[in-house]
């Protein structure tokens, strides 16, 4: 029996978070209980996927993580200004996208990329080809629209707003799969070598790349 497509694919620039005796320990926190929030309203096994290797220039990526990216039903980016500098989220961004231009949707594409601003962004602070996402929904509590996520995680004081901020998130995502977007096949599960970046313009504009 083939495994269940995950409901997300986490998709965050791994090493911004690499610092520091705990590598990943507010990203993890979030992914998990996103994950527990998501398996209680679906009875989902894979609610969602996330890599925590830190994948180095010219480094072959694991093959469940390009299955993961090909089949999960939505895309879950980490906004920060170091992900539009990571090749590696690009190449996630161009493959997610190649799966929504293809498709059959009437007079507006799927809504199945739902941002997650981790620091405090406004709409200028976002590359171009991003800002057509919707990257800001007006029932998410407010004290995240103004910290970001990571502000409402370290602050204490923001306990019950991170709380709800996830479950909103998991309700987004768990409507926004009942899109049912097309897997790739698995002829098309290329090397990422061979995927551009969708973020090489930003790139090239800020002098550099990030590896990760």
């Amino acid at each position: 029996m083939a495994a269940e497509s995950p409901y997300f694919f986490l998709s965050y620039a791994r090493g911004h978070f690499d610092t520091g005796s705990h590598p990943h320990k507010w990203i993890v926190k979030f992914f998990r209980d996103l994950c527990a929030d998501i398996a209680e309203l679906t009875g989902s096994p894979t609610p969602g996927y996330m890599d925590k290797q830190r994948l180095e220039i010219g480094t072959r990526w694991p093959f469940e993580l390009t299955d993961a990216l090909a089949t999960c039903k939505v895309l879950l980016p980490i906004f920060s200004p170091q992900y539009f500098t990571s090749d590696y989220c690009g190449k996630e961004w161009e493959i997610f996208s190649r799966r929504i231009t293809r498709h059959p949707w009437g007079d507006d594409p799927p809504k199945v990329i739902i941002p997650v601003h981790w620091t405090p962004m406004e709409i200028e602070d976002l590359p171009e080809m991003v800002r057509h996402v919707q990257h800001r929904q007006a029932d998410l509590p407010q004290h995240y629209q103004r910290e970001g996520l990571y502000g409402i995680m370290r602050l204490g004081k923001y306990r019950e707003a991170y709380k709800e901020t996830v479950l909103h998130l998991a309700r987004a995502i768990v409507k926004a799969a009942g899109v049912e977007l097309t897997p790739l096949d698995e002829s098309e599960r290329v090397p990422p070598h061979q995927i551009p970046s969708a973020f090489t313009d930003v790139k090239a504009f800020k002098g550099g790349l990030d590896d990760r």
